[in-house]
């Protein structure tokens, strides 16, 4: 009950990503795209693309955590289980 209380009483940093990758070269390579701020950014391996995630993390507006943002993502987690395009 206690863990479950603290749970919801968590402020945390949200942002949201689409993430298109190519192998190339034996490295990910791509673009990540920061939904929130309409900011695309091309990245030549997979650390690239972690820092580049990192740094957007950083600069999001942290948000508390509520029923709604767990609804939110129950909502995306389903999409992805049945294949369905998100966004």
């Amino acid at each position: 009950m206690r863990n479950e209380q603290e749970r919801k009483n968590q402020i945390g940093y949200m942002a949201a990503f689409l993430i298109r990758v190519n192998k190339n070269n034996g490295t990910w390579q791509g673009s990540i795209s920061w939904t929130d701020k309409g900011i695309t950014k091309n990245f030549r391996s997979a650390l690239e693309l972690i820092k580049l995630m990192d740094s957007a993390v950083q600069n999001a507006v942290p948000v508390k955590k509520t029923d709604e943002t767990d609804r939110k993502i129950n909502e995306i987690d389903g999409l992805e289980q049945r294949g369905e395009k998100i966004g």
